[in-house]
C-alpha cells in the first residue's frame, strides 16, 4: 500500500466509473476518486484542489475534455491531466497532448491506466523536484550576488573572447569612473578601455590566464589627473570538468590611497635623507673652515681662534 491518490475523474457514464475504480483497486496504488459530470462541478473541484492526478472523457454532455484540460492548466498547471475516453481518435489525442495534457487511455485498454498514473505522478514530482532545485539555486545565487555586490573587491569574469560573462556593482562603478564606460554583458572588456596602456596590459594579463597561469599584479589604470587609480589584480583561469580554460575569474582591490600613502611616506624619507646629507656636508665645511682661520691665526702670531683644532 502506498500514499493515497486523491483522483478527480470528469465522466459522466457511471458503468465507465466503475470500470476505472476497479481498474485502480486490483492494483497496488491506494486511490480515493471524487467524481463530476458537468463544468460547473468540475470548476468547484477544481477550486477545491488537493489532487494528485486528473481523469477526463474526451466527450460529454454539454462539456467537452480539451475545455477542461485548458481549464485545469489554468487553475493547477501541475496536476497531471489523463484523457480516459472510447472516442478519442489519433489525431485528438495528438492535439490533446500538444495543448497539454500528460497522457490519453482508452476505455477499450484499461490495463494501460494504472502504468499511466504510476508514470504520470512521477514525472509530476520530478518536475516539482526540479522546481524546487531551481527556487534553491535561485534563493543561494541571490544571496551570493547580495554578498558579491556587498563587497569591497571589484569582481568580473570573461570569456575567452574577453566577454564579460558577470561583473558586480563595484566594477562596473569603477570602469565608469575610470573611462566613462556603461558596461554590459556579452561586451569585450577592452573595448570600453579608453587608455591604450591600461588595454595592452589588461590584454596580456588575460591571455596569460587564458593559457591556464594564475597570476597578480598591481598597476595603475584610467586616465592621467583625472580618475586613475592603483589596483591588485588576481587572474584565475575558469576551467571546466574536463580541465579545459574557459573564462577568466578576476577580482581587484583599489590600494590607491594605501599607494598614495606609501608615496607620500617614501617622499618624506627622501626629504630627511636629503637634509641629513646636506646637514653633514654643511658640518664638514664648518670644520674645514675653522682649521682655516686657525691657520690664518697662526700666520699671524695671534692666538688660535678654535683651541680644540689642530694647528
Amino acid at each position: 500500500m502506498g500514499n493515497l491518490i486523491r483522483i478527480l475523474h470528469l465522466e459522466n457514464d457511471a458503468g465507465d466509473l466503475e470500470l476505472v475504480r476497479a481498474t485502480l483497486e486490483s492494483s497496488d496504488l491506494t486511490c480515493q476518486i471524487t467524481a463530476v459530470q458537468t463544468r460547473d462541478e468540475f470548476s468547484q473541484a477544481l477550486s477545491q484542489g488537493g489532487y494528485d492526478v486528473i481523469f477526463a472523457d474526451y466527450r460529454l454532455p454539454g462539456y467537452d475534455g480539451r475545455s477542461a484540460l485548458r481549464l485545469t492548466l489554468e487553475r493547477c498547471p501541475e496536476v497531471p491531466f489523463i484523457f480516459v475516453s472510447g472516442t478519442i481518435g489519433e489525431d485528438a489525442a495528438i492535439n490533446g497532448l500538444t495543448d497539454g495534457a500528460t497522457d490519453y487511455v482508452l476505455k477499450q485498454k484499461l490495463s494501460r491506466l494504472v502504468p499511466a498514473v504510476t508514470r504520470a505522478l512521477r514525472e509530476a514530482e520530478n518536475r516539482r523536484a526540479r522546481k524546487r532545485a531551481e527556487e534553491s539555486l535561485k534563493k543561494q545565487y541571490s544571496t551570493l550576488r547580495s554578498i558579491i555586490d556587498s563587497t569591497n573587491a571589484l569582481i568580473f569574469s570573461v570569456d575567452q573572447q574577453y566577454r564579460y560573462t558577470s561583473f558586480n556593482k563595484g566594477h562596473a562603478a569603477v570602469m565608469h569612473a575610470l573611462y566613462g564606460a556603461e558596461i554590459e554583458t556579452g561586451r569585450s572588456i577592452l573595448g570600453y578601455m579608453t587608455v591604450t596602456v591600461d588595454r595592452e596590459i589588461a590584454h596580456r594579463n588575460l591571455d596569460r590566464a587564458l593559457a591556464g597561469e594564475q597570476l597578480v599584479e598591481e598597476a595603475y589604470s584610467g586616465e592621467e589627473l583625472k580618475s586613475r587609480r592603483y589596483f591588485q589584480v588576481s587572474h584565475s583561469p575558469i576551467k571546466t570538468e574536463m580541465d579545459e580554460v574557459i573564462g577568466v575569474a578576476v577580482i581587484s582591490q583599489d590600494l590607491t590611497e594605501r599607494k598614495h600613502a606609501e608615496e607620500k611616506i617614501k617622499h618624506q624619507l627622501n626629504e630627511l635623507q636629503r637634509w641629513h646629507d646636506v646637514t653633514l656636508n654643511r658640518e664638514g665645511r664648518v670644520q674645514e673652515l675653522k682649521h682655516e682661520v686657525n691657520q690664518l691665526c697662526a700666520r699671524l702670531g695671534e692666538p688660535l681662534r678654535y683651541p680644540s683644532q689642530a694647528g
